[in-house]
């Protein structure tokens, strides 16, 4: 079977459990990330002028660590 079939198949699989589990599933990979967090800044570029998302502490963004805290309405 090739790879991109597999895969799909996986998908439809996945998108068959119970719908509440799938929802959970979903929840569950958004909390692994650093997306709202306090420290994300966009940051601009001096040569070309584009934004760039960067994380104030130094740590990579995408994947969520322990300094991550949560940002509020006031930021």
């Amino acid at each position: 079977m090739k790879k991109h079939t597999r895969r799909l198949d996986e998908i439809r699989q996945f998108e068959m459990l119970d719908p509440a589990r799938v929802l959970q599933i979903k929840q569950e990979s958004r909390n692994r990330t650093c997306a709202g967090c306090a420290e994300i800044r966009f940051i601009e570029n001096p040569f070309d002028g584009r934004k760039n998302l960067k994380c104030a502490i130094g740590k990579e963004i995408g994947k969520r660590c322990s300094n991550y805290q949560e940002r509020t309405g006031n930021e």
